[in-house]
């Protein structure tokens, strides 16, 4: 039962794919599903939360899931040998489990970039525990818009040793899992960093191929959070004039960054956020600024 085309549940996030529960129920009526979210204090979202589905043994979901890329970055497939109850219950604990930052925020847990991120952040006896009554869990490895798509596209999390009784510790996000949540985010931010930089300017990344894409990237991010940025904001103008003017640009000494900062003395006394944002408008108020390195 370790072939994904043995699963018999699948798990939507709502959010992710808008009126799924509707479109579900609509095609098949026969359709068992158990939107997590009901029975706590977001029910009224339920159909924007995860949403847990038991599959026929016809069902096409699982070979659509196989073979249709975009259906592994909003779901995820399960097996399970015990009733959807059971399933649906287990995985409720995870809703907004507490953190070792004193935190109990919601987990989107069926968001697949989260849930790999969360489930690889657990050695396997750890994995077992949380697991409980799911013996195998699939979900797509996440691709950027700018690399090629893994040969595997899946990986699958596997309950190796026997359930163990639930006990809440289970739950708890510990400096591992906050971790690994932290990489799925910044994931995120490359991801819209990349589709903001390429609807600016198309050719912002013609030059580079995958892997230098991929090391632009966090090269440029990093760089942006020692310079003294935080917010995503003030990132992106800092990957925009990146782009513009080379990686270096607040290092060249006779660039325009500096011939700004040297044109007033309050320039250098602004926190690294106002900087780079009064810059931003000083080099679009001088377009000669802008060009293709």
């Amino acid at each position: 039962m370790s072939s994904p085309e043995h699963a018999n549940y699948l798990l939507i996030d709502g959010a992710l794919r808008p009126g799924a529960l509707v479109e579900l129920l609509t095609d098949d009526q026969s359709t068992r599903a158990n939107p997590l979210y009901m029975g706590t204090r977001w029910s009224e979202l339920h159909d924007q939360g995860p949403i847990l589905i038991q599959l026929n043994p016809d069902s096409p979901h699982v070979s659509q899931w196989l073979n249709e890329p975009r259906k592994q970055q909003d779901s995820t497939l399960l097996y399970s040998t015990k009733p959807l109850h059971v399933v649906a219950n287990h995985l409720r604990h995870f809703i907004c489990p507490p953190d070792a930052w004193g935190g109990n925020g919601l987990l989107r847990f069926s968001d697949p970039l989260v849930a790999i991120f969360w489930l690889s952040s657990f050695s396997d006896a750890q994995l077992a525990e949380r697991l409980g009554p799911i013996e195998h869990w699939w979900v797509g490895r996440p691709t950027h818009r700018w690399q090629e798509p893994s040969p595997s596209s899946w990986q699958r999390f596997s309950r190796v040793d026997a359930e163990s009784s639930w006990t809440p510790e289970f739950a708890f996000l510990d400096h591992p899992q906050l971790a690994a949540l932290a990489r799925a985010q910044r994931w995120q931010l490359e991801e819209r960093f990349y589709q903001w930089l390429n609807s600016r300017r198309p050719d912002s990344f013609a030059a580079m191929n995958s892997q230098q894409t991929s090391d632009w990237m966090q090269s440029t991010i990093d760089s942006g959070l020692a310079w003294g940025l935080f917010t995503e904001r003030g990132l992106i103008i800092w990957a925009e004039i990146s782009l513009d003017a080379g990686s270096d640009f607040a290092d060249q000494r006779d660039g325009r960054y500096q011939t700004w900062l040297d044109r007033d003395p309050e320039h250098p006394r602004l926190s690294p956020e106002l900087r780079i944002k009064a810059f931003d408008i000083f080099r679009h108020m001088h377009r000669d600024f802008i060009h293709v390195r």
